[in-house]
């Protein structure tokens, strides 16, 4: 009986297991499309060549509004070295501008993806906790 149980709860556990795969450390990125707050659609690869900072965030996690309200002048200023994208994996575009326009936040760069997206970009950059953070190399691996 106790293998029985155990096996169930194998099963349902792998069963539950995203179909998507995390990428490594040195794995090239793969397709990642977004939009800016004014719908106009962009790809990772438009910064193509350019080290990029990769800064996760949600509308319903405090650490992140601690996280702009400390940074917002420095945020998404790129430089000659990294250019930094603020992307927000909530889905309506609406909310993030009500979020923003509430706490009077002036965050550049920003942009967020599809609902269909966000599983995806969850698994495949191991997101556990907001902010969440990744480099993209010149060469288009992850850091």
């Amino acid at each position: 009986m106790k293998n029985l149980i155990a096996s169930i709860l194998l099963f349902i556990a792998v069963s539950c297991q995203s179909d998507y795969k995390k990428l490594e450390i040195g794995e090239q990125i793969p397709k990642v499309e977004m939009k800016d707050l004014d719908g106009k659609n962009f790809e990772l690869s438009d910064w193509k060549g350019k080290p990029i900072k990769l800064h996760f965030w949600t509308i319903t996690c405090l650490p992140c509004l601690a996280y702009f309200m400390e940074h917002e002048r420095t945020l998404g200023k790129s430089n000659r070295d990294t250019i930094q994208l603020n992307i927000c994996l909530d889905a309506e575009s609406h909310k993030i501008q009500q979020y923003l326009e509430k706490y009077e936040l002036a965050t550049p760069n920003l942009f967020y993806l599809d609902s269909a997206e966000i599983e995806r970009i969850v698994t495949l950059f191991n997101i556990g906790a907001f902010p969440h953070e990744n480099k993209v190399g010149v060469d288009g691996k992850l850091e």
